[in-house]
C-alpha cells in the first residue's frame, strides 16, 4: 500500500490504524511491514512505539490532542484575552471612544492595540473572536429614543393587562405593522457572543412610496393589504373595516405611535365601533416588540433577493410572499417564539 501522510486522516481513523499496529507488532511483524501493510511512514510506527513505551498501549491508540498546545503561540495571554471579551460584551465601541459602531475585526484589533500595545492581523483577530464564543451577526435596531423603563413596563404589566382582558372578554389579538416595499440596504454585521444579537443604535426613520400594511395574531392568522401610497387615515380605516369583516369575535390591535394611527378620524372611527375593535398602543420606537415586524422582516428579506426594482414589480412579489405566508399558520405562530416577541405568546 502506498504511504499516506498521517495528518491527512481523521484522528478516529488513526486510531483504528494504531490499533492494528501494535496488534501485528505483537504478532511480530517488522515496523517496516507494518508501515507498507497500514499505508503510513515508518517514522510513523516508531512515533506510535515510543508513545506506548513513555504511556501506555492504550493511551497511545487514543492519540493526543492534534497540533501545537493551546496557547502556545499567542500574542495575548489568558488575562489578557479575558479582559478583552469582557470588555466586548460589557461595552459598546463608542462607549470605549471607538469610531465603530459595532465590534467588528477592525474595531477589535483597535482596542488590542489601544489596550496592550499589541499588533495583530485580522485573520488574526477572527480567530480570537471565534475562540471566545462569538460570531458576525446582524444586529437589532433599537431607536436611541427607546424608553427601558417604558418597555418593561409593556411587557410585565401593561400586556399581560391586556392579555387578561382579551380572555376573559372573549376577545382575539391581533398585532398590526406598516412598511415599506422597496430593496433595502445590505445590513452590516457585528462580533458578538453566539446566541446574543447585536444592537444598533439608530434613529427612527419611514419610507413613504408603496406600502403594506398587516396584521397577525395569536392564533396564527395573517391579514394584509399592499397599496400604491404611504398610509394616511382613510386607509387605515379601510384596513380595519376588513380587519373587523373578516374576525368574529372582538379584536384588541395593538399597533405602533404612528402619527395616523392616533389621529382624530381614526380615534372617531375606533370609538363609533368600540363593540368590534380596541386600539393599544406599544411603547415609542420599539418594534421589536411587534411581532408583526418579524412578517416584515421575512417580507423584506425575500424581496431583496429576489423582487425586481420596478414599484409594481415590488407589489407583485409582496403579494405572492404575504399570501404564501397567510397559508401557513405554524408560520406565523413560529414568530411568537422568536426571543424579543416570546412575550406575546401568553394569552392570560
Amino acid at each position: 500500500m502506498k504511504a499516506t501522510d498521517a495528518r491527512r486522516h481523521s484522528p478516529e481513523k488513526l486510531e483504528v490504524l494504531r490499533e492494528r499496529g501494535f496488534a501485528m507488532r505483537r504478532e511480530g511483524f517488522r515496523v517496516v511491514e507494518i508501515a507498507q501493510a497500514l499505508g503510513v511512514v515508518r517514522g510513523t510506527v516508531y512515533k506510535w512505539f515510543r508513545n506506548a513505551a513513555a504511556s501506555t498501549e492504550e493511551q497511545a491508540t487514543a492519540g493526543g490532542q492534534r497540533g501545537r498546545p493551546k496557547g502556545m503561540g499567542s500574542k495575548l495571554t489568558p488575562a489578557q484575552e479575558s479582559q478583552i471579551r469582557k470588555m466586548i460584551i460589557d461595552k459598546n465601541p463608542k462607549q470605549l471612544k471607538f469610531d465603530f459602531a459595532l465590534w467588528t475585526r477592525r474595531a477589535v484589533r483597535a482596542l488590542i492595540k489601544r489596550e496592550f500595545q499589541i499588533e495583530l492581523s485580522l485573520p488574526t483577530v477572527g480567530v480570537y473572536l471565534r475562540s471566545w464564543g462569538m460570531s458576525a451577526q446582524r444586529p437589532a435596531r433599537r431607536a436611541i429614543e427607546q424608553d427601558d423603563e417604558r418597555v418593561r413596563q409593556w411587557k410585565q404589566e401593561q400586556y399581560p393587562a391586556i392579555a387578561r382582558r382579551a380572555k376573559a372578554e372573549n376577545a382575539v389579538i391581533y398585532w398590526g405593522d406598516e412598511t415599506a416595499v422597496k430593496h433595502d440596504a445590505n445590513w452590516i454585521t457585528g462580533y458578538s457572543p453566539k446566541g446574543q444579537t447585536p444592537v444598533l443604535k439608530c434613529h427612527d426613520g419611514r419610507w413613504k412610496t408603496a406600502t403594506m400594511i398587516s396584521a397577525i395574531s395569536n392564533q396564527g392568522l395573517l391579514r394584509f393589504k399592499v397599496q400604491d401610497k404611504p398610509m394616511n387615515q382613510q386607509s387605515f380605516i379601510e384596513f380595519l373595516e376588513n380587519l373587523i369583516e373578516d374576525e368574529d369575535r372582538k379584536i384588541f390591535l395593538i399597533i405602533d405611535n404612528l402619527k395616523v394611527h392616533k389621529s382624530k378620524l381614526v380615534s372617531q372611527w375606533a370609538d363609533e365601533h368600540k363593540d368590534r375593535i380596541e386600539l393599544f398602543f406599544l411603547p415609542p420606537y420599539s418594534p421589536e416588540l411587534n411581532p408583526d415586524e418579524y412578517v416584515n422582516r421575512a417580507l423584506k428579506t425575500n424581496i431583496r433577493s429576489r423582487a425586481p426594482a420596478a414599484v409594481e414589480g415590488l407589489k407583485k412579489r409582496t403579494m405572492k410572499v404575504m399570501t404564501k405566508m397567510a397559508r401557513s399558520t405554524r408560520r406565523i405562530l413560529k414568530i411568537f417564539e422568536i426571543e424579543p416577541v416570546r412575550y406575546a405568546a401568553a394569552v392570560c
